[in-house]
């Protein structure tokens, strides 16, 4: 029986350019961010918010709630 932390892999998205969109949902992901130029801010449902620029790497856990 497979793990309930190790699911298949559904997408990996390459985004030369992000807007942003106001408020989405996700369900039951796991989300990496890296940033190559430029800076990444995001914020959950609770408040809770970081702004990640080159070098970095941002891991979420989302939608478990």
């Amino acid at each position: 029986m497979p793990s309930k932390w190790l699911r298949p892999l559904r997408v990996i998205n390459e985004t030369a350019s992000v807007r942003a969109r106001g408020t989405h949902g996700h369900r039951d992901m796991e989300i990496i961010s890296y940033v190559l130029e430029g800076a990444l801010a995001t914020k959950d449902s609770m408040g809770t918010g970081s702004t990640i620029v080159p070098g970095d790497v941002q891991r979420m856990s989302a939608g478990r709630g």
